[in-house]
């Protein structure tokens, strides 16, 4: 990289920018005083200070010097002020670590599509999933991205690399033997769990959504899914939030699950607070460990959308009531459909050639 950094006065850091020679052979630099604490924060934030300047006064052959791990960290103080959830976010930090851990000291031009699959086929035989891999892929593609934009990065070599494939999980429905076992066990345990286990049941709805319902959302014997909550485990508090597909959907529910919804006088159905979808994780991490169940809790969620296709609804409105898209309903759901093939010969040609 063509700059140097080095800490000043207290709360400032001296930046340096090598910008040529003069005609005897002596080095031209510019140099400048940014404010920043000495911290390991402050310190990130003068290294990008100094990748910023190093692009506004070094000619545009000296860019590829800039070093990734400088790219990753203005990245990741960018990711962070996005509108995104904060589960969304610490999976994005988490993924930024590991690529600032393999490729932070490189020179953002020795970065190659060569460089990035050879790192991918290393992953892959330290034992890493495929779908992990091409998770690792989304969010290095999406760094060199940004990186064309701010001007530190002349192109994306992970665009035309070669993640591994990854295999569309196998969708498994809750078995009924699970849910009979989930309902004794929830009533044994008391408290809100039959109610949510129930409402899980009732309505396919995601964890978030589930923990997030308020007696408000409930008219008559139709429910308003509106809002998720998550856990920020950065700021250990929950985070109410829109939900996935960031609209409203309202559906009908039996008449006890909504009259069970609507009762509460709390802002929520669970209390003042909504629920935390941790509490849920590890509730049923422990049936699961205890073998009362085999299926994961989203195994509730599969067992409702292929019900209620095998039971002749058409796929829009499943879509719908469960806020997944076509494009999820086909890709995931389309064998769970049932066919009407048979019926093909008689409206094509039927009439025709009697």
């Amino acid at each position: 990289m063509r700059g140097t950094l080095r800490k000043h006065t207290p709360g400032k850091w001296r930046l340096q920018v090598f910008i040529g020679t003069d005609p005897t052979g002596k080095e031209i630099r510019q140099s400048k005083v940014v404010t920043a604490p000495h911290t390991r924060d402050g310190k990130k934030a003068a290294e990008i200070a100094l990748a910023e300047w190093v692009i506004e006064v070094t000619a545009p052959d000296r860019v590829l010097d800039v070093s990734f791990g400088l790219l990753i960290a203005r990245w990741k103080v960018h990711i962070s002020t996005a509108r995104l959830s904060p589960t969304t976010v610490d999976g994005y930090l988490r993924i930024a670590k590991v690529l600032d851990a393999e490729f932070g000291a490189h020179p953002i031009g020795a970065i190659t599509t060569g460089t990035v699959d050879a790192y991918y086929t290393r992953c892959l035989g330290a034992g890493w999933s495929p779908n992990k891999v091409k998770k690792v892929h989304r969010v290095f593609s999406v760094v060199f991205n940004q990186g064309i934009r701010w001007g530190l990065a002349s192109y994306n070599p992970v665009t035309i690399s070669t993640p591994p494939k990854v295999d569309v999980p196998e969708v498994v429905p809750m078995p009924d033997a699970d849910l009979v076992a989930a309902i004794k066990a929830a009533t044994a345990t008391g408290g809100d769990w039959p109610l949510f286990l129930r409402a899980a049941i009732g309505t396919g709805a995601r964890t978030g959504e589930l923990c997030a319902i308020r007696p408000s959302d409930v008219t008559g014997n139709r429910l308003t899914i509106a809002r998720a909550v998550v856990w920020n485990k950065q700021t250990r508090s929950l985070f109410v939030k829109p939900t996935k597909a960031r609209n409203f959907r309202t559906f009908s529910i039996d008449p006890g699950l909504a009259a069970l919804l609507a009762a509460p006088l709390t802002r929520y159905v669970w209390g003042d607070e909504p629920k935390n979808p941790q509490s849920v994780t590890t509730y049923w991490g422990r049936l699961q460990k205890a073998g009362t169940v085999t299926e994961s809790f989203k195994a509730i969620r599969h067992r409702s959308v292929t019900l209620l296709l095998g039971g002749g609804m058409d796929a829009g409105t499943v879509a719908r009531r469960h806020g997944h898209t076509q494009q999820t309903m086909w890709g995931t759901y389309a064998h769970f459909m049932p066919s009407k093939d048979e019926a093909a010969p008689d409206i094509l040609t039927g009439g025709l050639y009697d």
